[in-house]
Formats: structure tokens, sequence, C-alpha cells
């Protein structure tokens, strides 16, 4: 909990948290190790101004990469907030995993165990003259090398349909199903778990459907009041299916 700060919203039972404000003003407050795992789309293009842009920015490695020179800091507050054998899912585009990976090993002791591919399905029409882009990559990394949790033994390949972005009204909301997946990898009933960017809340329904207690921050308050009418519309306890996907 971040005991500064009035949640934005709070389901009745307080197993999810939704923050209004920027994660890097509100993650210094949280405290270490206390998270099992950690999952975000994180919206590139930020500006997240770090000590570690500032020493590393004219360095060739950055060049055409500037808008995610602030995942290193991020990086490395996601290594202090897991708990030992916790788990990190960035979701991330084919452009920016290479990046990302080089970061993470060089920054972090994190252990990077896989590389996701989220498989929509569908896509949009989009431009003609260039190949449509039909899955997202998700970097998998662990603090440690737990092993994943569960019954059923996934593939890294996950065919799920995208959400329909004028129902989520968020330009790059991700399916709740995504989320429920990474959560029963990497986590069980009561294990709290972080999203650092929310957008619409589709982490915070799937953690709430999946009973774990989540905390999420969001800068945007529009996404926020978004994220909180999606939650108040869920009840406020779901049994956990075996293999909910």
């Amino acid at each position: 909990m971040i005991n500064t700060k009035q949640p934005f919203f709070q389901t009745l039972d307080k197993r999810i948290t939704l923050y209004h404000g920027d994660s890097q003003e509100l993650l210094p407050y949280l405290e270490d190790h206390s998270f099992k795992a950690i999952i975000t789309d994180p919206p590139f293009g930020i500006s997240w101004q770090s000590n570690w842009v500032k020493k590393h920015l004219q360095k060739d490695v950055l060049t055409g990469d500037k808008d995610l020179a602030w995942m290193g800091d991020f990086l490395v507050v996601c290594e202090r907030l897991l708990q030992l054998e916790g788990s990190l899912y960035v979701m991330t585009r084919w452009d920016k995993i290479g990046f990302l990976i080089g970061l993470m090993r060089n920054l972090t002791k994190l252990n990077v165990r896989n590389c996701i591919v989220w498989d929509r399905i569908i896509h949009g029409l989009g431009d003609m003259r260039s190949f449509a882009p039909v899955y997202d990559l998700i970097l998998y990394a662990t603090e440690g090398k737990p092993g994943l949790l569960g019954d059923y033994r996934f593939t890294n390949l996950w065919s799920i349909n995208r959400e329909n972005d004028r129902e989520t009204k968020h330009p790059t909301s991700k399916p709740v199903a995504v989320f429920e997946r990474m959560l029963v990898c990497s986590t069980q009933p009561g294990d709290l778990v972080l999203d650092p960017f929310v957008g619409s809340g589709a982490s915070l329904v799937a953690a709430n459907k999946l009973n774990r207690c989540a905390i999420g921050i969001e800068i945007d308050e529009h996404f926020c009041e978004l994220a909180a009418q999606r939650l108040q519309q869920l009840p406020m306890f779901m049994e956990q299916t075996e293999m909910p996907l």
C-alpha cells in the first residue's frame, strides 16, 4: 500500500487498489520484495527522465531508442519490488524486445526466461502496403528461477482474441485473458501483484477474477475512471478455474 496517498478506487474487500498518479513518483513508496508478480504494458514514448538516462543517453546503444531509455530505471525498481522467485511480464513490440533484454541483463540480476508471443488472431486493415501486425511480445523474467505454477503446461504462443478498443475505450488495451494467463502461470490465490501502468484496468480485472490481490497505478484520470467502472461491474469474488483459457 502507498500510505501517503489516498486510493482512487478500492474494492470492498480491499484486495484490489488503484492509485491515480505517476509511477515514477509512487513506486518508491512500495515496500521491497512485496510482489509475487509485476505484469504491465508500458506506454512507449513517455518521458521518464532518470539518472540512468543522463549517464547513458549519448551512447550509441540508445540510437533510435531514446523513448525507451527510462526503462533502465524502471526495471531496476521492478527488481527491488519483486519477491524471491517473483515474476515480471513486460508487454512490448518486436522492435523493442532486444533493447529491453539488453537493459535487463546489464542493469539487473533478473533472469530472462522467455519471450511469449501473443497472437491477436484478428488484425485490422491499416496500411495495405505493409504487413499487418498480428502479434505482440511479452518479455518474461524472474527473480531467481522458479518454475511455472498450475497443472497445465502452456506454450509460449498465446492465441487470444484482442478486445474491441471501442468497448475498452483505450487505444492499446490488452485482453483480460492475457493477464489471466500470466497470473495463473506465476501466482496463486491471495498473492500480491503490481501493474504500474494500468490503462483501462484489464490486469486488475484479471486479478479480481482469480482472487489475487493487486495494486495498480495509472497517470491518466480518465483511464482510472474506466478501470474503476470495469471493477465495479464484476462480482467481488470469482472462483478460479483450473485452466481459464
